[in-house]
């Protein structure tokens, strides 16, 4: 496996998906001893990989008793992803974010596996190199043109 972020990352993603109901409740301190790593590392993840826009919410309580609980949100209409998707206070979308969305559109049935590697491969860092200081403006524009066209076919 790669770097300690990506163990910890699958680690919480495998008890989400095994879980019941898609929310799992862990102390904080107990995943850091697990993983041999400081806490903020475990924030790193969770601020990293486990967005709303990848379908999570995650709470957090510090302190002595202190946890987190992760809950796995599913698209429940077209609508919600519209709405996601055409707020003006979010104008640019991360690499890390758009895979991170395109797999939860994957996963939700609506994109295929094919047409998500497509748009992985188009949202990449390495075809929007040229854009420079302008790739995540570029890559949201993009997110929004290929969802907006799958809404429109249905």
């Amino acid at each position: 496996m790669g770097s300690k972020a990506e163990a910890i990352e699958q680690y919480l993603l495998k008890i989400i998906e095994l879980s019941d109901d898609h929310i799992v409740e862990l102390r904080r301190a107990e995943l850091s001893y697990q993983f041999s790593c400081v806490p903020s590392q475990i924030n790193y993840v969770l601020n990293t990989r486990f967005t709303t826009a990848q379908g999570y919410v995650v709470e957090s309580r510090r302190g002595g008793g202190g946890y987190l609980r992760i809950v796995k949100v599913p698209i429940e209409r077209e609508d919600d992803l519209i709405k996601m998707l055409a707020d003006k206070s979010k104008q640019d979308l991360s690499e890390q974010e758009a895979k991170g969305l395109v797999i939860r559109l994957v996963e939700e049935g609506f994109f295929s596996k094919t047409e998500g590697r497509l748009m992985l491969g188009v949202l990449s860092g390495g075809v929007l190199a040229r854009a420079k200081e302008e790739k995540d403006l570029l890559r949201m524009d993009l997110m929004r043109a290929m969802v907006l066209t799958k809404l429109r076919e249905k």
